[in-house]
């Protein structure tokens, strides 16, 4: 065979080759670039969400704490005129509350991206159980105390975090995350 017949041939064939791997590579260019806009915008709505989540949840314990205490107090009145600690159902409506102001808190905790948050709030729901069960006053007062300094240092957290989230430039997710305390293997989720 002579090059007339054979070179025409092989430019032909190297030049569809060339051309598929030009487009190949910039399909695979762009590929990477969309995914990495996805996994921003990922990210972006995903921290939104969170900071929303910290919103209510910082209303939450505020009510949750406040039930708490109605509790208490009703316990405290009951011991007051003339009964044992404990010995006296508190009103359903001040029941009914407490326990719809945990069933929240619980609901909410579950979406805290946040292991030590999420930890935080589990001491916190801990204490209600401490304080509902108290064989005295003063080991009910004693769980009001710790409950108090659990709700100061959970708003305290709550809103070192939301100021974080308003801060943020959302440059680098992986920085933010553990600046907030949110592992890697929560974000990927």
């Amino acid at each position: 065979m002579t090059p007339e017949v054979w070179f025409p041939v092989v430019t032909l064939v190297i030049g569809v080759g060339l051309a598929f791997l030009t487009d190949w590579l910039r399909a695979a260019r762009e590929t990477k670039a969309s995914r990495k806009h996805l996994q921003e915008e990922r990210m972006r709505a995903l921290l939104a969400e969170q900071r929303d989540l910290l919103i209510q949840l910082s209303v939450t314990v505020t009510d949750f704490a406040r039930s708490i205490s109605l509790c208490h107090l009703e316990d405290l009145r009951n011991f007051r005129q003339g009964g044992d600690w404990g010995s006296k159902l508190i009103g359903n409506d001040v029941g009914m509350t407490a326990m719809e102001n945990a069933r929240k808190l619980a609901l909410l905790n579950s979406r805290l991206l946040s292991d030590e948050m999420r930890e935080q709030i589990l001491r916190l729901s801990a204490v209600y159980g401490r304080v509902a069960l108290a064989k005295g006053h003063e080991q009910a007062e004693a769980a009001i105390y710790e409950m108090a300094q659990l709700v100061e240092g959970n708003q305290i957290k709550i809103g070192n975090t939301i100021r974080a989230f308003d801060m943020v430039s959302f440059a680098s997710f992986e920085q933010i995350a553990s600046q907030l305390g949110i592992p890697e293997r929560n974000l990927m989720r």
